[in-house]
């Protein structure tokens, strides 16, 4: 989920001619429906998205299933943006299977159906 993170300390660093500069901030946010203590993060920014320094805030993606791995959407790998997907699919098929469940243990007791003594 994105959220609205406010930077408490950015760093910039320039590095090898090869390599790209980047910034590493430090953020504080509130998980939406969490708790009211703030979050806090180390994020690294990419080329694809630059953190300046003095910014006051950043738009985050926040996992609550992977709380250590906080990071700019524009800064997002293969692995990291496939583990977003397949944890809202999990929770989907989840929600699916409980309804049909419920769906399916009300039938039966209407039906009269009931299971044999062991």
């Amino acid at each position: 989920m994105k959220v609205r993170a406010n930077v408490v300390f950015a760093t910039e660093y320039e590095v090898a001619r090869r390599s790209p500069d980047y910034t590493k901030a430090q953020v504080s946010f509130s998980t939406p429906g969490g708790d009211i203590a703030p979050v806090f993060a180390e994020i690294i920014d990419c080329p694809e998205s630059r953190l300046e320094p003095d910014a006051e805030s950043v738009d985050v993606l926040y996992d609550p299933a992977r709380e250590t791995d906080v990071r700019m959407p524009e800064c997002l790998d293969k692995s990291y943006k496939l583990s977003l997907f397949a944890g809202a699919g999990l929770l989907l098929v989840a929600v699916g299977l409980l309804v049909a469940i419920a769906k399916g243990g009300g039938r039966a007791a209407r039906r009269g159906i009931v299971a044999p003594d062991v």
